[in-house]
């Protein structure tokens, strides 16, 4: 005999008891993925109509989502190295690029070689950056060549002084000067030959001047290394020529002025006994500091000046044991420069 189920009685709440909701846990798939339309995951449209929940698209990937993926999938293993490739080459021609941008950004030995001088644009443009290797201004000067360097053969001039300059009243015999010169151009330039005027005319000094390797007519290339060779190859020969007996470095003046500034500091340093007087011009800290300030390009700038020759003249200048600078020539240079500037010669000696 079957028994039937006995129907099981419900159970009324009790007055004032709350009626408790029975509440119905619904798993969520994860925001960021999206089930197929269609697919065996997908729902009706009703089934999650009633739910708070909004569903987000998925953004398309990225071009470098998409690099990535290419790169972690192991199968694809020929086309992830040559996106390394690739990617190595153009990091490798944006290194050069800069490299060379920076280099020539600014040459620090804008030298002129003697047949192009007159012909350059900087002569056209004006008058005082042409070459005179004739000039009657400094008539008396005798032709000098100084072997330095294997393939570098180094031009100067040897000046004597007036004997009747002023710079000599009281004088029995000149002071000599050796004269460093700046990065451009070359000897024969003609505001600088109004200079060597001015200095064997008016202050009566024996003066001489040449040309770094690459410049004028000097032969090699020019490099911190060869210039501060051929600055001690003109040194050697200015003692032997003005002082044969003593060949002393305390009887010599040096002058230097901007890129020859440094020159002259790194001779100071190695001259025993020092200099009888420096003079510097235009000076600077460093020649890298000197380019670095006055380039204003936050990154060709740098780069530039991580290629320049170095020239470390406050490190050096503080090495010199002891400097002396002549404070007669100092009154002499700034008596004959006042007489002169009111001359015809004053728009070269201001450059």
């Amino acid at each position: 005999m079957d028994v039937m189920p006995q129907p099981q009685p419900t159970q009324q709440p009790m007055v004032g008891q709350p009626q408790q909701q029975q509440q119905i846990m619904i798993p969520m798939p994860p925001i960021c993925v999206m089930p197929i339309n269609g697919g065996p995951n997908s729902e009706p449209a009703d089934a999650s109509a009633g739910r708070d929940v909004k569903n987000v698209a998925e953004p398309p990937p990225t071009s470098c989502a998409l690099v990535f993926r290419v790169l972690k999938d192991p199968r694809k293993l020929g086309a992830r190295a040559v996106c390394s490739l690739v990617l190595a080459y153009l990091i490798g021609m944006l290194i050069i690029f800069i490299l060379i941008a920076g280099r020539m950004a600014a040459n620090p030995f804008p030298a002129v070689k003697s047949d192009t001088c007159n012909s350059s644009a900087a002569c056209k443009a004006n008058a005082v950056m042409c070459c005179d290797y004739d000039t009657t201004l400094v008539s008396e000067r005798e032709e000098v060549w100084l072997d330095v360097l294997p393939h570098t053969r180094i031009h100067g001039w040897w000046m004597p002084a007036c004997a009747d300059a002023a710079g000599n009243r009281g004088r029995s015999t000149p002071q000599t000067l050796l004269y460093n010169h700046g990065s451009c151009c070359n000897l024969a330039v003609n505001y600088r030959i109004a200079r060597y005027r001015f200095l064997t005319k008016e202050l009566g000094l024996n003066v001489f001047v040449y040309d770094y390797p690459g410049y004028g007519k000097s032969t090699g290339v020019a490099s911190e290394a060869s210039i501060l060779a051929s600055a001690r190859a003109a040194q050697a020969w200015v003692l032997e020529k003005a002082f044969p007996e003593s060949q002393s470095t305390a009887e010599l003046l040096v002058l230097g002025r901007s890129m020859g500034s440094g020159v002259a500091v790194a001779l100071s340093q190695e001259a025993v006994p020092p200099f009888k007087g420096l003079v510097l011009q235009s000076a600077f800290t460093t020649y890298r500091d000197a380019f670095l300030f006055g380039a204003q390009m936050p990154i060709l700038g740098w780069v530039g000046a991580a290629t320049w020759p170095y020239f470390d003249s406050v490190r050096r200048i503080a090495l010199v044991e002891s400097l002396s600078l002549s404070l007669s020539l100092c009154l002499s240079l700034a008596r004959a420069h006042a007489r002169t500037r009111a001359r015809a010669l004053s728009p070269f000696l201001s450059l």
